[in-house]
């Protein structure tokens, strides 16, 4: 679609993954002329597509941290968001499960941080009760999380954007944009589809969310892409996974160690590895990782030893801090440029 560069909209949203196209459709309930850019030539090309797909409860992040809140929030509104959009969804539970007795204080941990933040249902577990509630699992204690469910990321993410676009907003891909100018009180982003006027813009660019921000002189944030590689079962592996199975996640990583979760569709995802990469579209599959994903994976669950796999693939985490600190999500309106929200460092829990 061509777009005239006179056209002044009142909110350009830069970032086509789930949570722009979140925004985008929340603003589309008002009356507003909207703009929506994506650099790629789909919806959903960035960390969205890598996302494994989890709804979050909210417990694995300090209470008090815009993580938390945001997270626990999102959790009282995504399931019928979803049912009302028509995306593919189920709520399963989840459980943390601890191999060993040592574990169970950190499990305790988790659940007290929960609590805090008002997640629901949370318990802690036998292994008896880990046996009924997932065979496949094995451990001797475990968080179980009976709100946490499985939704699809990247169908969530369209049907986001199509509401929003049948609410009126424009949504333009293969628009990455190069240059911010702030000419006659309207912010001025160029792109190789023209220039477009705006009032207010929401940076929600994900792994490219600082460069952008950097365009405006907005603020001087720096996101540490970090690779996550994943492998997929076969529908057909002879395993049935009920829910998401994580191990009691280390202190010293940046992710929430390697888990399995199901799909929608019957396979069973392990992942993700987390490492720091220097550039920030390197989404290399590695043996060693690959190799690496099976034996931790059968820790938890000793019948994946023996499934083969059919694919994998990569999501790149956009983390705003060096692994064993904890970077909370920024949503924040520019002190230099009023009118310009930065969205920045939104990891998985962002989908929730």
């Amino acid at each position: 679609m061509s777009e005239s560069e006179s056209a002044v909209y009142d909110v350009a949203v830069i970032g086509g993954g789930v949570v722009g196209c979140a925004v985008l459709r929340e603003l589309s309930r008002y009356d507003l002329k909207l703009l929506l850019v994506e650099r790629e030539s789909d919806l959903a090309e960035g960390i969205s597509k890598g996302n494994s797909g989890v709804i979050h409860a909210g417990f694995n992040v300090p209470a008090g941290s815009l993580k938390a809140k945001t997270n626990v929030a999102g959790l009282g509104l995504i399931y019928a968001l979803a049912a009302e959009l028509g995306v593919p969804h189920k709520k399963t539970g989840k459980l943390v499960v601890a191999l060993e007795d040592e574990g169970r204080s950190r499990l305790e941990e988790l659940m007290a941080e929960g609590e805090k933040s008002g997640v629901p249902g949370l318990e802690i577990v036998d292994a008896a009760a880990i046996g009924r509630l997932e065979p496949l699992a094995r451990g001797r204690w475990a968080l179980h999380s009976p709100q946490t469910g499985i939704i699809s990321p990247y169908e969530f993410t369209y049907a986001l954007a199509e509401s929003a676009w049948r609410n009126g907003a424009t949504v333009m891909l293969e628009a990455p944009v190069g240059a911010v100018g702030f000419v006659g009180g309207l912010f001025r982003l160029s792109t190789p589809k023209g220039t477009f006027a705006a009032r207010r813009v929401v940076n929600s660019a994900g792994l490219f969310s600082d460069e952008v921000a950097r365009l405006a002189g907005s603020g001087d944030f720096q996101i540490l892409p970090y690779r996550g590689e994943y492998l997929i079962t076969d529908k057909d592996c002879g395993l049935g996974l009920a829910m998401p199975v994580y191990p009691v996640p280390p202190r010293d990583d940046p992710g929430l160690g390697i888990h399995v979760t199901p799909t929608l569709e019957g396979h069973i995802i392990l992942g993700p590895s987390a490492e720091p990469v220097g550039d920030k579209r390197d989404l290399a599959s590695t043996r060693e990782v690959a190799a690496r994903l099976k034996a931790e994976a059968a820790r938890l669950m000793p019948g994946l030893a023996r499934v083969s796999f059919i694919h994998s693939y990569t999501g790149i985490r956009p983390k705003l801090v060096d692994p064993g600190g904890f970077g909370d999500f920024v949503v924040a309106e520019s002190v230099v440029r009023p009118g310009w929200i930065d969205i920045v460092g939104i990891e998985s829990p962002g989908l929730t």
